[in-house]
């Protein structure tokens, strides 16, 4: 019976392993990120040394050792058990955090373009909901694959917003008709909503849908997805990691704009030594980390890419129980309820433009500070040190109102004076 126990044991720990690289091979990510998860590691790994030191010895009593074969199989089963270690069973159990935050990192509310032509579909939740029942000829990516059984316990959308719209779209050419959603609201898009233009939508969870892996995850290298990802010079991948998937999910409608200005060595010298996670071992890092942002992002710009660096930076100076906290805040995303106040009170298209703009500047320092308990961005204190860098005289007028008052006094109170010299240094 133990003999059939310990074989069980070995080829479960091998199939584990082999089901993971098939996953990979079918870019069914969001099932692969959620196994890894799931995975017990630690138990696996104390099996799978317990079976091999107890098969060693059982055929050690019943063969002879001196015997070519039987030392052959003796040498087999330790290199395969060694490898089968060495190569997933360890590096999984030491990284049991590491894949819980990237589970986060990739797969929570994302930030998508809805083209003119369908942003009249937008609604509230039920909207979407009653979207999805309507909509016909859908079809799931492969990283969306399975994603029904990864969140078990959560009933929602599997479908990408995108493909809902288009499908919408398309039905309502053919039959020439108009869907209309119920709701006015237009949940989860941020403002402006300007006739004939594009809107930034941002879903998950809030609207209905079940977390699934951002598609950005096909651009990365599969090298940087394993357990202890590293860099070809043996650089710690794990940050770059993470930070991609943040990225990949919160970039807006023109990534190319947004600020940050780490370029010179006494802005982003200011920015370290400010920061709350001074003195920021990870600042040697800095030159392999920008080159593979660079590959990544030069087409953005060399604001993105420096925003990107910095983002990975901070990820590796910080405790990983502290990003995942902050991840669940949803501090990685520009504040939507922030947008819709200020849009509400009047606040222009130039305006709005600023507080998108000042979004990555935010993000950085709102990592940088974070500890738990905090729920909101220094957004107010970016959008006022962004007027300034660009010598507007006065603020506009909706600042003013209570609320926004409010606001900047909770900025102050959350992040005071370092958190302005941080918001200043990145400005």
């Amino acid at each position: 019976m133990l003999s059939d126990l310990r074989i069980i044991g070995t080829c479960s720990a091998l199939l584990f392993w082999a089901i993971f690289r098939y996953v990979e091979s079918r870019q069914w990510w969001t099932l692969r990120l959620r196994l890894s998860c799931w995975t017990p590691s630690r138990a696996l790994l104390i099996f799978s040394i317990a079976t091999t030191i107890l098969t060693v010895l059982d055929i050690s009593d019943y063969y002879d050792v001196t015997d070519l074969s039987t030392r052959a199989a003796l040498g087999l089963l330790v290199t395969g058990t060694a490898f089968l270690v060495l190569r997933i069973l360890l590096p999984l159990t030491e990284s049991r955090v590491y894949v819980t935050v990237r589970w986060k990192s990739w797969t929570g509310p994302s930030r998508t373009g809805v083209a003119p032509a369908m942003t009249r579909y937008l609604g509230s939740r039920e909207d979407w909901q009653s979207l999805t029942s309507t909509c016909r000829g859908l079809s799931l990516h492969p990283i969306e694959a399975f994603s029904h059984w990864t969140s078990p316990l959560v009933a929602g959308i599997i479908y990408d917003p995108c493909e809902l719209l288009k499908s919408r779209l398309r039905m309502d050419e053919e039959a020439d008709e108009v869907w209309v959603p119920r709701s006015e609201a237009k949940a989860g898009a941020f403002a402006p909503f300007e006739p004939g233009q594009s809107v930034s939508l941002l879903w998950g969870q809030d609207l209905g849908f079940i977390p699934r892996c951002s598609r950005g995850i096909l651009a990365m290298p599969t090298s940087l997805l394993n357990f202890q990802p590293r860099l070809k010079n043996g650089v710690d991948g794990r940050p770059l990691c993470l930070a991609h998937g943040i990225l990949a999910r919160n970039k807006g409608l023109e990534p190319h704009q947004l600020v940050c200005n780490l370029q010179t060595q006494n802005s982003f010298r200011e920015f370290e030594e400010n920061s709350a996670l001074w003195p920021r071992p990870s600042k040697t890092l800095r030159s392999f980390y920008h080159d593979e942002m660079s590959k990544s992002f030069s087409g953005l710009g060399t604001s993105y890419v420096i925003a990107a660096t910095e983002l990975a930076l901070l990820i590796a100076d910080s405790d990983l129980m502290t990003v995942a906290d902050w991840l669940d805040k949803q501090l990685e995303h520009q504040d939507l309820y922030l947008n819709n106040q200020a849009a509400a009170l009047g606040a222009s298209a130039d305006d709005l433009s600023r507080l998108y703009r000042g979004q990555y500047v935010a993000m950085l320092v709102s990592l940088s500070e974070h500890k738990p308990g905090v729920k909101i961005r220094p957004e107010i204190t970016v959008f006022k040190a962004l007027c300034a860098h660009e010598r507007l005289r006065d603020l506009p007028s909706w600042m003013s109102d209570p609320l926004m008052i409010e606001r900047a006094s909770e900025e102050t109170r959350t992040f005071g004076s370092r958190g302005l010299r941080l918001v200043e240094a990145a400005i």
